[in-house]
């Protein structure tokens, strides 16, 4: 029986002719559904926004991230991680404000030592 099957598949086997060597099984599709794509979206927006608060004391950075966290965060509320998302949207906006803030207040000290420079030339 065994070498008949091996025959068979021989035949099949020509020049210039593609094999195909995938398991068309239905217990092994991989195929991801809106469900795990929904869910990823929800761990993809936590990471962002956890990283957005790390990386606040950047320029740039946390910016995109905040950003990627709101959006993926919001993409992922209709999946069974909810919490994640929420937490993900949260996070990022938390990045997002304290990012803000130490841009505010980098402009603010260089204000304060630029007008203390020029009141310190001005006595000098």
């Amino acid at each position: 029986m065994e070498e008949n099957n091996t025959n068979n598949n021989k035949e099949n086997i020509k020049p210039g002719k593609s094999i195909d060597l995938s398991n068309n099984n239905s217990s092994n599709n991989t195929k991801t559904t809106k469900s795990e794509t929904r869910k990823a979206f929800s761990f993809v927006s936590l990471i962002c926004g956890i990283l957005s608060i790390v990386f606040s004391f950047f320029v740039g950075i946390p910016e995109l991230l905040a950003i990627v966290a709101i959006i993926m965060g919001i993409l992922g509320l209709k999946s069974e991680e909810r919490r994640a998302s929420i937490v993900g949207i949260v996070t990022g906006i938390i990045g997002m404000i304290l990012n803000i803030l130490f841009i505010i207040g980098v402009l603010f000290f260089f204000n304060v030592l630029l007008n203390f420079i020029s009141e310190f030339k001005n006595i000098g």
